[in-house]
């Protein structure tokens, strides 16, 4: 099988503290049909970094960071088999004193790109120069068109499964919460640092 991509970014910082960038990745694969072949993922994020506000450094020195970004954006996961679009055939048995071929899969030319859309809520904070940092994020995903495979069907059919197919969408939301303290213990060139992270989903 073989695979192609394209991507295009772009940034923009406006006085350095109000931060944007957009992606788009245009992915292909030959794992698909003909007509489901091509994706397009985006994302978008935007940043403000507080901290650097003048207002901010003036009247809370001791917060050396602060920032909050908001993010969003879409990946595309193909199946792990390929050529699932083609009719296969096998041989076995005999017809007419002549070896039997038949069908040995349904062509799945319907099959698409599972997408899992991600939306995420940060903060991100720094006081007392880098002594203590960390980061506060909370999340929301949504995946569409899951791919799974040996997926049953009635045997009226002929065959008892597909080697994968598309079937409904899944959401997961949590936050995740890390706080890291610097130099707790320092002897000479020794030093200890101290990380706290807690999670949620």
């Amino acid at each position: 099988w073989r695979s192609l991509y394209f991507t295009y970014s772009a940034h923009y910082a406006y006085k350095g503290r109000y931060v944007a960038d957009f992606s788009l990745r245009r992915d292909g694969t030959t794992k698909f049909g003909n007509d489901k072949r091509w994706g397009n993922f985006p994302a978008l994020s935007g940043k403000w970094i507080v901290s650097d506000e003048p207002w901010m450094k003036k009247g809370l020195p001791f917060v050396s960071v602060l920032a909050a970004r908001l993010g969003w954006g879409i990946v595309g996961n193909p199946p792990g088999q390929e050529g699932l679009y083609y009719s296969k055939y096998a041989t076995g048995g005999s017809y007419l004193d002549n070896t039997a071929t038949y069908p040995s899969n349904i062509r799945l030319t319907a099959l698409k790109w599972e997408e899992k859309e991600t939306w995420n809520l940060g903060f991100d904070f720094g006081f007392f120069d880098g002594l203590i940092d960390g980061d506060l994020s909370i999340y929301t995903q949504k995946t569409t068109d899951l791919l799974m495979g040996g997926y049953a069907i009635p045997s009226s059919s002929g065959y008892t499964s597909l080697s994968n197919h598309n079937v409904g969408s899944m959401r997961n939301n949590g936050w995740e919460f890390n706080i890291n303290v610097h130099k707790v213990v320092k002897i000479g060139k020794f030093s200890m640092d101290f990380n706290l992270p807690f999670a949620n989903n």
